[in-house]
């Protein structure tokens, strides 16, 4: 139990930490932070550098938070279900079956910070390791390194930067959420 404990911190460290590399490097690779941050909350409220840190801190310290939540309920996904769609109605409604009324009005919120919290280790750190090595880049084009200009300007040219930025994130969370509960009910079921 005890080893949990820590390695329950040290992740709980790692997401903080990591989300503080990803600021660090923003500031080094953004000149004008509001036209040039892509974040759609600076972007929709015109958010300065400093209230975009702050917010983002509040943010890491939750989802910590929500990590820290996802380890205390984690026996919730002890039930076992003869098809994996059963698991995962049962998982998020408490029952077999569904239909588009439930996914969109009933799901539970508990159930959903329990999912959420399990993979968030991985997605923030992931993210934030992809989102710094971006940002250094772009440090390094703005410096005029030759080789980041030059293959900077290469990938750009195919939209690159923004499918990392816009793209990989939603489906990397999709497919991290999914393989969990398919794990969860591979593990589960009898």
């Amino acid at each position: 139990m005890e080893n949990n404990n820590i390695k329950v911190k040290i992740a709980f460290c790692l997401i903080i930490l990591f989300r503080f590399l990803d600021l660090y490097t923003t500031q080094l690779g953004v000149v004008n932070f509001q036209e040039e941050e892509q974040n759609l909350l600076v972007k929709v409220f015109h958010l300065d550098m400093k209230t975009f840190f702050i917010l983002e801190i509040i943010l890491a310290f939750l989802l910590g938070l929500c990590y820290l939540y996802y380890f205390k309920n984690r026996d919730s996904f002890n039930f076992s279900k003869s098809s994996f769609l059963n698991y995962v109605n049962f998982y998020l409604f408490n029952k077999e079956n569904s239909n588009y009324k439930d996914w969109l009005f009933k799901m539970k919120l508990n159930k959903i910070l329990i999912l959420f919290g399990s993979i968030i280790p991985v997605f923030i750190i992931t993210t934030s390791i992809v989102f710094s090595i971006n940002n250094y880049w772009v440090y390094l084009f703005i410096s005029g390194n030759e080789i980041a200009v030059k293959y900077y300007s290469l990938f750009n040219t195919y939209y690159f930067f923004d499918i990392v930025i816009f793209v990989f994130p939603p489906l990397f969370l999709t497919l991290l959420l999914c393989k969990k509960m398919e794990n969860e009910y591979l593990k589960n079921k009898k």
